[in-house]
């Protein structure tokens, strides 16, 4: 019992900063723009995910806005003792049929892995969303599916 409580401490303690809020940040974007032509967005929604053996946690709703980053931050968590497999290699694939029908199509669909995206995930909110809210489809081999959803703050 005493060492699921520290886990779980430790847990809310990395997630802390990962947890799903929209933080309000005017910046140039160069993962919604290009290399050469970064676009300005309003700031970014941050959420973690955390996987490794028997273990797949996320926050279950994000709150993103439009025009913005939506990020995904990749956590594998490796029991040394006990693992087989190396998590960090590992590729996380984030998709939703909900957003299909915006301007771009398909603008939730990522994937990667830790060790290949030095740990985060980035896609861009388009400027109109379509919806209210987004259901995503994260899904790991080997350690699990999880079906969270993004709701759309508007002004």
């Amino acid at each position: 019992m005493r060492r699921t409580i520290i886990i779980l401490g430790a847990t809310l303690l990395l997630v802390g900063c990962a947890d799903g809020r929209f933080h309000q940040k005017i910046f140039e974007s160069s993962s919604c723009g290009t290399t050469l032509l970064p676009v300005s967005v309003s700031g970014y929604t941050l959420t973690a995910i955390h996987y490794g053996d028997s273990r797949l946690i996320v926050v279950p709703i994000s709150k993103i806005r439009p025009k913005s980053e939506f990020q995904f931050r990749l956590i594998p968590k490796r029991r040394d003792k006990t693992d087989t497999l190396n998590y960090a290699n590992m590729v996380v694939t984030i998709t939703s049929p909900d957003d299909d029908a915006d301007t771009p199509p398909n603008w939730l669909d990522v994937s990667g892995s830790f060790s290949g995206s030095s740990g985060k995930l980035t896609v861009c909110v388009p400027n109109s969303p379509t919806r209210v809210q987004y259901k995503y489809d994260i899904s790991i081999a080997n350690v699990g599916d999880l079906d969270p959803r993004a709701d759309v703050i508007i002004d």
